[in-house]
């Protein structure tokens, strides 16, 4: 999406990196087109947990799936967090 989050704080190749990327994404507007149609579509209500991707749900990486990694995940988020 072309916003420029990446140079907010990026020096050298890496602002260079990220203005040269953003030749080629897609604008803002099509970007939030998922998240808006997520927050208000009658049929997304009662849907959590899924990956979406132009408005359709997707498969997300096998990674994701890996139920270790995830409690592996969720036990540093908490230290981290000091819940």
């Amino acid at each position: 999406v072309n916003t420029s989050i990446g140079n907010t704080n990026s020096k050298g190749i890496v602002s260079l990196a990220w203005s040269v990327m953003r030749l080629f994404a897609i604008p803002i507007e099509k970007g939030i087109e998922t998240y808006i149609y997520l927050a208000t579509a009658n049929e997304a209500e009662n849907v959590s947990g899924k990956y979406f991707e132009k408005c359709k749900p997707k498969k997300s990486s096998k990674a994701s799936y890996d139920k270790e990694s995830a409690i592996k995940l969720w036990q540093i988020s908490k230290q981290l967090t000091g819940l």
